[in-house]
């Protein structure tokens, strides 16, 4: 995938609802779906907190914290 698709791939899920963001991620978590070692999962989880604070949305909460999350866990590794 290239650092263009990357891009267009994370402008398109911050134009869904948190709700679509989560089925998109349960897809990549449960193996049905893969995606490029570049995506940049730091600027989704970044802008979901941003939206779960600003609207106090849980499920946006939700995103950023199932995100920042698979940082932390693939930092580890």
């Amino acid at each position: 995938m290239s650092k263009d698709d990357v891009t267009k791939l994370l402008k398109s899920l911050l134009q869904k609802d948190a709700i679509q963001v989560q089925a998109w991620l349960k897809t990549i978590w449960t193996g049905k779906e893969h995606i490029s070692n570049n995506f940049n999962w730091h600027g989704l989880a970044q802008v979901a907190a941003s939206r779960a604070s600003e609207n106090l949305n849980l499920e946006w909460a939700k995103v950023a914290i199932y995100v920042y999350n698979r940082v932390l866990y693939f930092s580890l590794k």
